[in-house]
């Protein structure tokens, strides 16, 4: 046989193996575990439209904002929660105000104390926990930071607008408990117009509560720290019991919105669990509690953290993209970790209260967090956690109540709770999951001074 025909045989040979080779992987593909799915891009424009509308176009002061504003008004007190209209509205006026005067109070007198908790219209702004400056911040246009007095407190506790009408002029208070520092600046607010324009809050009546027992108007306790506060109702307040149904996110939705390829397959790990992989990208699905791990391989280099209002407008960029603001989420909590790492916790708010799932074995709904690492000056998202269900429709209702003060403090008591060892204390739902519904209980949610949580509802 010629040396030609020689050549022309393994030239067939060869391709008859490509051929070959090609054949098995696509048998081998064909038989992998899962099932090959048609990519729907409409299927993942929205995850409701509710929610998509009203929570996905927020911008980050939103996030940021308060969770809980304090009305003094003619000596009374009451609770305005995220959700009212009055809420939203002094919300804007508040975070585009300009200060000016800015200088740090001395000792406050008792009559000053008095005048405002008894005279002056005020709102308190209290946040989920003391905040740094740099987190508060976030919340208003102006910087704050800027200010040489406000940039020496290590934290802020509560923000006090108030109207003087001896001087006709408006005032704020960023206080700080633990620097027991007060600084005062003027603002161009009117908080007299803007109070009567709004609605009576929904709340009851409440009383202010100070956290060592020594009310800083007394002239007795003159001398004394002035003290944390707590408003709380001399009467039981009813509050229903609320059923929500659970509505699913698919898998395939996520995966739509978060991988570079969205035909990439799920990987068995047990019977509960899938994993999706694709370059460095990884999500880990749990089935049976329907819950998502998002995460980024990144190089854990040292680098320069970006500052906190970059790196909150980044996190809301990713969340929004795949419409994943699935209610009302406010920021809970920001932890700073090593190599300029930092961890995002928002949590669910229904009609206005902060939910806790009792359940802390896996990822519920009412958290959802992000963790950060600064890239080029920039910031990227490298893991994102959370619940694929989400609370919707019309809630069955049931009445139920929160217990009063005097029983608050008295069933704090059996749990070996003082108030001086408490840091907030506010209402809330604890969320119980049963067959695609959550049951939300109202509950008092107290926060001690060591970082201890406690849900108390009636006895």
């Amino acid at each position: 046989m010629s040396e030609k025909w020689v050549e022309h045989i393994k030239t067939g040979l060869l391709i008859a193996l490509v051929l070959a080779s090609f054949l098995l992987t696509g048998l081998l593909w064909l038989n992998q575990p899962g099932e090959k799915r048609s990519y729907n891009p409409l299927d993942a424009y929205t995850i409701n439209p509710i929610y998509d509308e009203k929570y996905n176009d927020r911008k980050i002061y939103q996030l940021a904002a308060p969770n809980q504003m304090i009305v003094h008004r003619k000596g009374a007190h009451y609770w305005l929660l995220p959700e009212e209209a009055g809420y939203e509205q002094l919300l804007r006026s508040m975070q585009s105000m300009s200060v000016s005067d800015i200088e740090k109070i001395g000792k406050v007198s008792p009559d000053t104390w008095r005048n405002m908790f008894t005279r002056f219209t005020g709102v308190e702004l209290y946040f989920p926990d003391d905040v740094s400056l740099e987190y508060a911040d976030i919340f208003f246009q102006e910087s704050l930071s800027q200010h040489y007095s406000i940039s020496h407190l290590s934290s802020v506790s509560r923000i006090w607008f108030f109207s003087n009408p001896e001087k006709k002029q408006n005032y704020v208070w960023f206080i700080s408990d633990q620097d027991q520092q007060i600084i005062q600046a003027k603002t161009d607010i009117d908080l007299e117009n803007l109070l009567s324009k709004m609605k009576h809050p929904l709340s009851p009546s409440l009383e202010a509560v100070p956290a060592t027992g020594k009310a800083p108007w007394d002239p007795a306790n003159q001398d004394e720290p002035f003290p944390r506060m707590f408003y709380l109702p001399a009467q039981p307040v009813s509050l229903s019991e609320k059923t929500y149904p659970l509505e699913d996110i698919s898998a395939d939705a996520m995966i739509d919105w978060l991988f570079k390829d969205p035909e990439v397959r799920p990987i068995p790990i047990n019977k509960n669990e899938d994993l999706y992989m694709y370059d460095e990208q990884m999500m880990t699905v749990n089935k049976s509690n329907r819950f998502m791990v998002y995460s980024e391989a990144v190089e854990e280099s040292p680098g320069e953290i970006q500052p906190v209002e970059q790196r909150l407008s980044a996190v809301n960029n990713f969340v929004q993209r795949p419409h994943g603001w699935t209610g009302n989420y406010l920021l809970d909590q920001v932890e700073d970790k090593e190599n300029a790492f930092s961890e995002f916790t928002f949590r669910l708010y229904m009609n206005g209260y902060p939910v806790y799932w009792k359940d802390r074995n896996f990822i519920h709904p009412d958290e959802i967090k992000l963790q950060t690492n600064p890239v080029e000056n920039a910031v990227n998202v490298n893991k994102y956690e959370r619940s694929l269900f989400y609370l919707t429709g019309e809630p069955q209702q049931k009445q139920a109540a929160l217990p009063d003060k005097e029983t608050l403090i008295k069933q704090m008591s059996r749990q070996n709770l003082s108030l001086s060892n408490v840091k907030r204390i506010h209402p809330g739902y604890q969320a119980v999951t049963t067959n695609q519904q959550v049951r939300l209980t109202p509950v008092w949610v107290v926060k001690t001074t060591s970082g201890q949580q406690v849900w108390i509802s009636s006895p």
